[in-house]
């Protein structure tokens, strides 16, 4: 996963807005970086998409600090345990 970039904390901030969390998980590695656009991802493909609770940019937070929670955030539920889980790269 790339850094969060403070920009979504900016968009947070002056539109009172939440940012929605949404997870993409795969059994393919079809939709990771370095995958050859010419190469076809083996079948079936399985996908999970979870979209977890709105996450709302408190006033007292600076956007590093909002940026810092939104990548615990992923960190944590990435980390989990999931049946789409593949082995390590070799």
């Amino acid at each position: 996963m790339n850094p969060i970039q403070g920009g979504v904390a900016l968009l947070a901030k002056q539109t009172s807005v939440p940012v929605i969390p949404v997870f993409i998980r795969s059994n393919s590695r079809f939709f990771e970086k370095g995958w050859p656009l010419y190469k076809k991802p083996e079948f079936p493909l399985k996908l999970s998409i979870n979209v977890a609770e709105p996450v709302f940019m408190q006033q007292s937070e600076t956007t590093q600090e909002f940026v810092q929670r939104l990548q615990k955030i992923y960190i944590d539920e990435l980390s989990r345990p999931h049946p789409l889980r593949r082995a390590p790269k070799q």
